[in-house]
């Protein structure tokens, strides 16, 4: 028996799903790269950052427990 066969059931992959990632990826570095260029970056960081507020929470201390009750035995 051998074990190199043709396989009859084979079908290349479409192409064309291979040319639409690309041009989506080509498509996406355009728009970043004139994002970058322009200055729109540094607008959208501006709105982005806005002015940070800190509070200092202090830890709140809790009572001791309450001492256990005294048991009287009765004798």
């Amino acid at each position: 028996m051998s074990t190199i066969t043709a396989n009859y059931r084979f079908h290349p992959k479409d192409p064309s799903r291979s040319a639409t990632g690309l041009v989506v990826g080509v498509g996406l570095h355009i728009v970043i790269g004139y994002a970058l260029v322009s200055g729109l970056v540094r607008d959208i960081v501006k709105v982005i950052k806005k002015p940070l507020d800190a509070a200092v929470i202090h830890e709140v201390k809790r009572p001791p427990p309450p001492p256990p009750p005294i048991v009287f035995e009765a004798g």
